[in-house]
This record gives C-alpha cells, structure tokens and sequence, in this order.
C-alpha cells in the first residue's frame, strides 16, 4: 500500500511540474477530474507520459493500473494543485523545497488494522537511523551517476527529483529540438543507477544463521546489498571514481545487536562507541577504483569531526592514513545544517598518491560563520598539513590547529612516560536509565530511581556537576538514586566508597581547565563525572595522580591534543582521552625520583586541606585568605609538575600562554 501511494502521487506531481514547464498541456490533470472513473482517466495520461519519457516512472504496471480509488480523493488532491486552490508556480518550485514535503511522507507508513482501516503510523526506522529521509545536506550530493538507499520509498523520491532536476530548464520547444532526428526518449530510465539496500551488509550476513528463522519483514529491514552484484559494469573496471555524500550519523549503540556483531566482524576500523558514519567512510573506499597508477579516485564525505580526534576513530584514522590521501578537510561553522547539534566537516579523501604524506588543505571557517560556498578567502584560517605528521602522533591525532611549536612540545610531554590507564583503574559514571534495559518512557521522564529524600538503605546521595570543584567535592547534595542492579548501568561500586578522585566531564572556567576533585566518602555520580582509582599494583599515590590532572600542563596537553581550540563553551574531557594522559614515569626506588614524588605528593595533601579550610570559611576575610593560599599552592604544584616533565622556562611560557 506504501508503495502504491508514493508511486501514484510521483506520477501526478511529475506531470504538474511538467504542466507549468510546458512539456505537457497545461490542465491535462486538472481535465481528467471531470466526470466519473477519474483514476481510468488519469491512467490514461500515465501511458502517454511513458511513451514520451520512458524514464521508469510511467512503466505499465498491472497492480498500479488496477488500483482502485475513490473518485473523491483524486478530485480533492489535483484540485489542489491549481490555482486558485494553489498558491504554488510548479515550474519554478525548487527541489529541494519538494524534498522536505516529501520528509513528511517518508517517515510514515500505512497499515491496515484488524477491522480493515488505514492507519498511519511513525516508521521504526524513521529518521537518518535508516536513511529514509530525503534531506538537502543529503541529496544534493547524490546526484551523480550512482545512488543508493536502504529504503525504498526513499529511493524512488530519488529518481523523481532527478528526472525533474534533468528537465529543469527544458520546455516543449528545447525538447523537440533536441530529440527531432533521434528516437531516444526525453529522460533516462534510472533503475540501474539508483539502487535500496543496506550498503554495509553483504549477503555474508546469513552465512552462519539459519535462514529459516527470519521472517520476511526481517530480512526485508535488513535488506542486504552486494555491490559487484549490484554494479557489475563498475567492478569489472575496479570501482567508482567518485563517491560523495551524507552517511547517517547514529551511535552504534541504536542499531540491533546482531548487525553490530556483523560490522564488528566485517570491518577492520571499528571499535568502542562509533558512530556508523565511519564504517560507512571504511566501506566507500573499499568500492572506489583502486591502484590506478595514472589518477586518484575521491571520496567526499559529510561527517561529524569526531572521527579527527576521538580514541573511538584511533582505527579509522590509522587506516586512512596508512593508506590513502587527504586532499582537503574543511570544518563547518555550526549552523551549517538546521537543526544538526554535531560538529561538522566536509573531508576529501583520494586513493592513489605517490606518496600517502602529502600535503592537506585546511580550511577552518569560524564557528559563527554562514556560508553558501568554500572558499580560501572567505574562511577564518587557511593551511596547508602533510599528513605525515598525523601519522606519527599517538593514536595518529587529525589536530586542526596545532602549530610546530606547540606539537613538539606535546610530543616532549608524552615522552617516555606511562599512560594515566597503565596506573589506575577507570569507570564512567552510572547510567541511571536505559531503554535497551527494559526502562519505559514512563520510567525514564518519571525519573523512577530518583528522589528528594533517602528513603531506605539502597538510596544513596547524588552528585551533580557543580558538587565537584578543583580538589575538592562538595558532599552537599538534595538528590537521592535507588542504587542497584535495576540501574541501566550501576557500574562497580567501589568507584563510589574508596578514596578517589572525580573528574567532572565539561571542563570549566575562563580559561577553561579540568575539574578533578577527590573525596573519601561514599557519594554516587552519573555521567557528569567519571571516577579514578589507583590500581593496587602501583606506588604512585592518588595524590600525586591529581596534582597532575589538575596542573596548567595537563590542561594545555588535553586542550591543544585533542580539543577544538575555536570552540568556547561545553567542551569536555572524555574518558578515553584521560586515560591516554602522559604521566611520568617514575622510579620510586630512585631516592631523587622518591623525593619529586613525595613533593607532589605533600602540596596536593596542603591544597587539599586547604579548600575544606576555604569552604568551613564564614567570613570574608578568611575566605580571602583561604583562597590567596590554594592560589599559591596552585603555582607550587605548577612549578613541581613543570619540573617532572622536564620543562624549559621558554616551554612554561608556551604553556602559560605567555609565549605564541
């Protein structure tokens, strides 16, 4: 019935659009209205336009032909569709504008109930999550000779817009002149061009599954697609030359458990959390033209930045680096989609280059910006990076805004150190709602596990963001959760009792800086904070551990290795990023070493006793006091941490921002 309904309606908006072109007569559909058997009338007019157009639209269809439709509702649909019932000029009508009625339509479907009545309702896969939405950031780069969607209705929008893009400028006179010494018709039939199925899984998909336990709208939603099946005229001659586009943007975590454990399987660069727009960057390269000695072939992508910096992309990042060539990135300012909230870039990939180290064009627009175009004068910082340098960093960091001087600084912080993972343990804080853990909405917006008071022995005070200050956490809470095994995740709970330290994930102040608190009380956090424990095979103390986290140096390492320096506000310090922190090395059997520890060591234990002294204050005198000292016990341990990395008085400058 879904299709019927799309397949209909394309038809008779093509030939409005046509009428108000002057490719048809004006009011042949408006003609067709009058009197009875109106559908017999207007199919009539389909079997016209397929001889002329032959363009698949039209084709003859026995189950299209035989439809049967109320006389009424035809009347009242292409009634509306002339003036003075219209207030619409077809002929100019963007597409773009006709791709955003059609969203309305391609996020619902049709059902028949028990009692035989039309209902429509939401698709489950409404939205990017199945690439059903025909959208402008989306469609405007398909249009090229090759297209594919997993959902069908989507792909025939597709078509439609072509075919109208193709006859946007034509009319009567330009088409006879055209095709007067030739039989072709006036547009292309699209169905070997535009293809639905799912572009990351293949029919491999079933190899190890009994086929007999899917039904046939399972194997319809999974919908799998092979490509040298599906393009054989293009694999035979290696691939695509171009690949350009708009994957979905969905964290993995949304997708069925048994696709996940396909694309886990399938593909070499995911891991973690993704978002499967970078499997989908994984898997265009696989069917672009490879080892073409004489020319590169280009993937353009859309995508959030994400996959530049985040530990969850280090296996993306590798691979392309490893073995392709950037040609250029190009950071969005924010409101380049309405409505989108993610970071975006354009990034242009090639697949042959001598050599994969050559030199990528930069341009960073700033983020305030509106822009109709790209271009090198108009953006706010203009470069040009061989990527070589990339590759050689840790976990091959995709940094935008790094300039020599600051990158061999880092590259002098992270040497010969241990990584902040190899001496403590690490966990996020809890979940407490999860509709994959069988939490109902109703749950969820009740906030069930949540209360004002403690109201027995499983209820356990809350942190919020604001309870966890530099060194020092405010116990102070009036939030209670139910804490237990019926929590989305709950986590360990000696992340909650033992002497830790929090680390709250927006970083804050002007500048801003990381947070890190430490208490030895049992109070529980969701996901505003993640929690710290020295692991039991190490001597380094936890307070050494959180006079680094807390330095200048420390902030300076995270904010220019893996932040957008351009960005202002929300920024956070992700908990993959903090475990990947360079921490000294040290050897507490070296006396010298010992002493450099135990220094730190003693000026967090002051700073800490400090600020419960600053926070009991209750004048204002003694609050200035308490605060003039935590200053400068903050500049000691500035000194002593600057001293354990090794650090020049030029590279302190570079650090403090004194020097540029």
């Amino acid at each position: 019935m879904n299709t019927a309904v799309q397949t209909v309606i394309d038809r008779i908006i093509f030939l409005r659009i046509a009428e108000d072109r002057n490719m048809e007569t004006y009011s042949d559909l408006l003609d067709s209205i009058k009197g009875e058997n109106v559908y017999q009338n207007i199919n009539q007019i389909f079997l016209k336009a397929n001889s002329k157009y032959n363009s698949g639209l039209f084709k003859p269809e026995n189950w299209v032909s035989n439809l049967k439709i109320d006389d009424k509702i035809l009347h009242n649909i292409i009634k509306h569709l002339y003036y003075p019932d219209s207030p619409y000029e077809f002929s100019v009508l963007p597409i773009e504008i006709l791709g955003n009625i059609y969203e309305q339509f391609l996020g619902k479907t049709i059902r028949l109930t028990s009692s035989h009545q039309a209902k429509v309702e939401e698709k489950e896969e409404v939205r990017k999550a199945g690439g059903v939405y025909y959208t402008l950031g989306y469609c405007r780069l398909h249009c090229e000779k090759y297209d594919w969607r997993i959902d069908h209705q989507a792909v025939e929008v597709t078509k439609l817009s072509l075919l109208l893009k193709l006859m946007e400028d034509e009319n009567t006179e330009s088409a006879e002149l055209l095709f007067k010494h030739s039989d072709l018709k006036l547009l292309p039939d699209l169905y070997n061009n535009i293809k639905c199925g799912n572009s990351l899984i293949g029919s491999d998909f079933y190899e190890d599954k009994n086929l007999s336990l899917f039904g046939k709208e399972e194997i319809r939603k999974i919908n799998v697609f092979d490509w040298e099946k599906e393009f054989p005229e293009i694999f035979m001659d290696s691939g695509f030359d171009v690949v350009i586009g708009n994957p979905p943007w969905i964290d993995i975590k949304g997708y069925d458990p048994v696709i996940v454990r396909y694309i886990f399987k399938k593909y070499q660069t995911t891991e973690n959390r993704m978002n499967i727009y970078s499997t989908f960057i994984e898997k265009c390269f696989k069917i672009l033209r490879q080892g073409n000695k004489n020319k590169s072939s280009f993937l353009g992508f859309i995508t959030p930045n994400s996959f530049l910096t985040q530990s969850s992309y280090t296996k993306l990042r590798k691979f392309i680096l490893n073995n392709y060539k950037i040609g250029k990135i190009v950071r969005l300012p924010d409101n380049t989609f309405k409505g989108v909230k993610a970071e975006s870039a354009i990034t242009i990939f090639e697949t042959y280059q001598k050599t994969n180290d050559g030199n990528v064009e930069i341009f960073i627009y700033d983020r305030n910006d509106t822009i109709d175009y790209i271009s090198r004068e108009e953006c706010k910082y203009y470069k040009k990076e061989n990527q070589k340098i990339w590759r050689q960093t840790p976990n091959s960091i995709i940094n935008l805004f790094l300039n020599n001087q600051t990158r061999d600084l880092l590259i002098k912080i992270e040497n010969d150190k241990f990584l902040l993972k190899d001496l403590c343990d690490f966990s996020l804080g809890i979940t407490p709602y999860d509709k994959y853990k069988g939490h109902s909405q109703k749950d969820i917006k009740d906030r069930k596990f949540h209360s004002n008071k403690k109201k027995d022995k499983n209820y356990k005070a809350i942190l919020e963001g604001s309870n966890i200050q530099r060194y020092y956490i405010d116990g102070n809470t009036s939030e209670y959760i139910n804490y237990g095994p019926w929590l989305g995740a709950p986590r360990e709970n000696r992340f909650f009792i033992e002497p830790r330290i929090l680390v709250r994930q927006i970083i804050s102040g002007k500048p801003g800086r990381i947070f890190s608190g430490y208490t030895e009380t049992e109070l529980y956090n969701a996901q505003i904070a993640f929690n710290i424990l020295v692991k039991e095979t190490t001597n380094i103390k936890i307070k050494f551990i959180l006079g680094v986290l807390n330095s200048t140096l420390i902030t300076f390492y995270h904010r220019n290795k893996y932040l957008d320096s351009e960005k202002n506000v929300f920024q956070k310090i992700l908990i993959q990023d903090c475990k990947n922190l360079p921490i000294p090395k040290l050897d507490l059997s070296n006396k010298i070493q010992k002493i450099e520890h135990d220094k730190l060591v003693s000026l967090v234990g002051q700073m800490l006793y400090s600020h419960e002294e600053l926070h009991s204050a209750t004048t204002e005198a003694d609050k200035k006091l308490f605060q003039q000292k935590c200053d400068l016990l903050d500049k000691q341990i500035d000194k002593s941490v600057y001293e354990l990395y090794g650090l020049t008085e030029e590279e302190i400058k570079i650090v403090e921002g004194k020097k540029m």
